[in-house]
């Protein structure tokens, strides 16, 4: 209880030195609450159809755009880190479906050089949350990124596709594992495919792809 108490405390003082905003729209929170804000939450566009819904081998959660892709956009590329309990949240939704079929989760991974501009990846921080959520390791190691490619964003479907090709690798630890790989938007799933690919080269047994938002 004594620590509860201290954490809270803790909790409410950082709502006060940096209050916790909505991704999708940027507006405070009351103090204390995380998320999306009762204007921007009723246009998340959930998925109900059995091929996105998890446990689906390449699960999405909600439809790509509006506030939700204000939301991603602002967490990838303006180092709002804030963001990342409201959207981690939205992500675990699911999760505990994935818990008696995994072994390991898998965050797609940043090369070394964007990870070092951007200094962190957005993928690792929700994927700590899944593998939290059903109690599985995090394995952010067994996944490369070996070429430094360009940013999907803007390219065409068959530029996608030849732009993240040979761009990963796995390493021999996931030889029998189950692996449920994260990512944060899926478009033509190239980048998925890439890193499944790789995964299973190395053996793994079976890969599960979640991803927080799909786009059309």
């Amino acid at each position: 209880m004594f620590w509860k108490n201290i954490k809270s405390f803790f909790a409410a003082c950082l709502d006060l030195l940096a209050p916790r905003c909505c991704p999708g729209c940027d507006v405070e929170h009351p103090a204390g609450f995380d998320g999306f804000c009762e204007v921007c939450e009723p246009l998340l566009e959930r998925l109900n159809s059995k091929q996105d819904k998890a446990p689906a081998i390449n699960a999405a959660l909600i439809l790509y755009g509006g506030p939700l892709a204000e939301g991603i956009k602002s967490f990838k590329y303006k180092s709002r880190t804030d963001y990342a309990k409201a959207l981690r949240s939205l992500l675990c939704e699911q999760v505990h479906t994935y818990q008696p079929l995994v072994d390991i989760v898998v965050p797609v991974p940043l090369h070394a050089r964007r990870l070092r501009q951007r200094g962190y990846n957005q993928c690792a921080l929700l994927a700590r949350a899944v593998a939290r959520s059903i109690k599985k390791p995090l394995r952010c190691g067994v996944l490369l990124r070996v070429r430094d490619t360009v940013p999907q964003v803007g390219l065409g479907g068959l530029a996608r596709i030849s732009n993240v090709q040979g761009a990963f690798r796995a390493t021999n630890d996931v030889k029998g594992l189950r692996i449920l790989l994260i990512d944060d938007v899926r478009s033509t799933g190239a980048t998925l495919s890439e890193s499944a690919g790789a995964l299973r080269a190395q053996g793994a047994k079976k890969v599960y792809t979640l991803v927080l938002a799909r786009g059309d």
